[in-house]
């Protein structure tokens, strides 16, 4: 008999940021008590504006986390940039203050412009993606360009100051963003959960062999579909990883690349041995037993094997890290 290991449902845990934050200061700032008039109308013709030139790629994204099951955590990245944002909010709120009492355009004492170029330039490239996806009938081109508008309205009112504060949950906005390539990359998982697999039940001394997407025990044949590649879970342990990454106190860039760097190789470790303990209980047990009971539960195997791989990585490199510095 053949089974299909098509139906599993990637779990796509809630995180929680325990990070500090003076709450009080950022509603006080939040509910305009401190910020003049004039930015929050300018805030909300500028919100309305996007509202009407990105509609369409907005409903497309909202439909795509709903349909695309790669993307299921899609509306979370909304909320978690959001939460960011909320952070470092009276921060923001003393610069569009202080930028607020400038001219509209602010000048260096040489009368060169200070944020106008860059945020001009990101704003008119956005704009200027729009269109192309438009012409190309892309949702895709259209919520990129989003995002490039949203860099350069940050920068325009912002500066670089603010800039670097909402850099990252800018750019954490792109996972939201479903890739159209998805399903060509999910045939590669497919082949390499298999072929890993494979090695492991034999290393475990269960009798196994693999075609394609297809691995064999002397019962009973499993088909690795995309769904139980990996795939799904790559995609939103990346997301999460990328949080976690910012989180932690990692002071030199080759230890935050080199996180980002294993996340793939945790989720692929972690799916392989969720995939080696069903088809080891089917070899020594039964496959409708292994199917029945333990393919929901490999789900959960999954997420706490690979969050606590995830965090002792993670954990291990800021401990190991100089006191002094990077």
């Amino acid at each position: 008999m053949i089974y299909t290991l098509q139906t599993c449902q990637d779990m796509q845990p809630l995180t929680g940021l325990d990070l500090p934050l003076d709450w009080e200061i950022a509603m006080w700032s939040i509910t305009g008590k401190r910020l003049p008039v004039r930015t929050w109308l300018e805030g909300g013709w500028v919100v309305l504006l996007i509202a009407l030139v990105f509609a369409g790629p907005i409903t497309w994204l909202v439909r795509e986390w709903g349909d695309n099951p790669y993307y299921g955590h899609g509306p979370l990245v909304p909320l978690v940039s959001l939460v960011l944002v909320a952070l470092v909010w009276p921060h923001l709120g003393s610069l569009l203050r202080r930028n607020s009492q400038r001219s509209s355009l602010p000048v260096r004492p040489a009368g060169l412009p200070v944020t106008l170029p860059w945020g001009f330039i990101l704003v008119a490239t956005g704009l200027g993606l729009r269109l192309l996806g438009t012409a190309t009938e892309s949702d895709f081109l259209g919520a990129l360009a989003l995002l490039l508008v949203l860099a350069g309205i940050g920068r325009w009112w912002l500066g670089r100051e603010g800039m670097r504060l909402v850099a990252f949950p800018l750019a954490y906005l792109a996972f939201a963003i479903p890739l159209p390539f998805m399903d060509d990359i999910g045939f590669y998982f497919q082949r390499l959960s298999t072929a890993a697999t494979t090695v492991l039940l034999k290393l475990g001394g269960v009798p196994a062999s693999y075609q394609g997407a297809e691995v064999s025990l002397p019962s009973a044949s499993f088909v690795v579909g995309v769904q139980c590649s990996g795939l799904y879970s790559t995609v939103t342990l990346t997301a999460l990883g990328l949080l976690y990454v910012y989180m932690l106190n990692l002071r030199s860039w080759p230890r935050r690349l080199l996180l980002i760097a294993v996340i793939p190789l945790v989720t692929v470790t972690a799916n392989v041995f969720r995939l080696g303990s069903l088809l080891t209980i089917a070899y020594w047990q039964n496959a409708d037993v292994a199917m029945r009971y333990y393919h929901a539960l490999g789900d959960v195997v999954f997420w706490f094997l690979a969050m606590a791989l995830l965090f002792v990585i993670g954990k291990g490199l800021e401990w190991t890290q100089p006191r002094g510095g990077s």
